[in-house]
């Protein structure tokens, strides 16, 4: 009896057993992404995450991109972007898909990696510039100027002084250009070298203090380096404005867009170190950049970019909305400040276009 009891067990045990079936895998119904569109600069990195439904679907998420000179994507959805232009992301799980569109916009920041050209066709390369006050002169490092350019040339005014007020570099497709001034001031017979408008620099110096600021630091950011970590960046000086330039065109900063308007997002802008020290704090200091764009020669409208309101003076690097300008072929920088003799530098870097 037992012996039997034992089988009937057995047999019921064998179809319990055989009755478990392992379950089917589970198929993605959809997949979503976390953006549908980004936009960023060259050299940046953006992470997508996909959301798929359900989440226990066993399909595995695959990841492109259509355009991977602009923008590539690693197989964990990791986007690093490489150049100007627009790329669509597109992530597949089973029959599903969803996009995300990355826009990289064009970045100015003046590195070397950016082949930026000088007017006489050479790379744009920094180096040591000797700048003379009648009997001194003084060097600076990493330094690219116009006065170089205007002593080769031997170019010359009506009064016989070495003479530049011109565009000095480009961007490397020769779209974009930086005004610079440059003069030797010998009409009184001492030679005292002026400039203005544009010049590249990567000194940079927080350490120094009033009062020992001064045109020795007139190459100098008051950062710790270029806008975002870079090493580079533009030094202006609104001479213009100071009243430190003969009457002339590319005085004071000045930026070209010669191919065609431009839509200009934003610009990174930080004090020269002399300027930073220029100012004590005191309640109605005041320093700014007012950045006015032009189309055809006509002003569009103005940004003013404080750098320096009273005791608030900007010690490392700020970004300022040009957007509202629109499309301009020009943009002209000046000085706007509550002190007429302050020294008129500043720094620019990080110019962000719409592509």
């Amino acid at each position: 009896m037992k012996k039997l009891l034992l089988i009937a067990f057995a047999a019921l045990a064998f179809a319990a057993c055989s009755d478990d079936k392992p379950e089917a895998p589970v198929a993605a119904t959809g997949i979503a992404l976390d953006r549908a569109d980004a936009e960023t600069v060259p050299g940046k990195t953006i992470q997508l995450v996909a959301a798929v439904t359900p989440s226990d679907a066993v399909d595995p998420v695959t990841w492109t991109s259509d355009n991977e000179a602009v923008a590539t994507v690693s197989d964990s959805g990791l986007v690093e972007t490489l150049s100007a232009g627009e790329a669509t992301v597109t992530a597949e799980c089973g029959e599903f898909t969803a996009k995300c569109v990355i826009r990289v916009n064009e970045l100015i920041s003046f590195e070397a990696g950016e082949n930026m050209v000088g007017i006489d066709g050479e790379a744009v390369i920094l180096g040591t510039i000797s700048v003379v006050s009648g009997k001194n002169t003084a060097t600076f490092p990493n330094v690219y100027w116009a006065k170089e350019y205007t002593e080769t040339n031997d170019l010359r005014d009506d009064y016989d002084q070495l003479f530049f007020a011109s565009p000095l570099f480009s961007t490397a497709d020769g779209n974009i250009w930086f005004s610079s001034y440059y003069c030797d001031c010998t009409i009184y017979g001492s030679q005292y070298d002026a400039w203005g408008g544009f010049v590249l620099s990567s000194n940079v110096n927080k350490s120094v203090a009033p009062p020992q600021a001064g045109p020795d630091n007139q190459f100098e950011a008051y950062a710790d380096g270029g806008a975002d970590g870079s090493k580079t960046f533009a030094v202006c000086y609104d001479a213009k404005t100071a009243g430190m330039a003969m009457s002339a065109d590319c005085c004071w900063p000045q930026i070209d867009f010669t191919a065609a308007p431009r839509e200009v997002l934003s610009i990174a802008l930080a004090n020269s170190t002399w300027t930073y020290n220029y100012f004590s704090g005191h309640e109605g200091d005041s320093y700014a950049i007012k950045i006015t764009g032009k189309l055809n020669d006509v002003e569009v409208g103005s940004v003013e970019c404080p750098l320096i309101s009273g005791a608030d003076k900007a010690d490392t690097w700020k970004t300022f909305d040009l957007s509202s300008l629109g499309k301009v072929d020009c943009l002209v920088f000046a000085v706007v400040s509550s002190e007429k003799y302050a020294p008129f530098y500043f720094c620019v870097d990080d110019i962000i276009l719409k592509k």
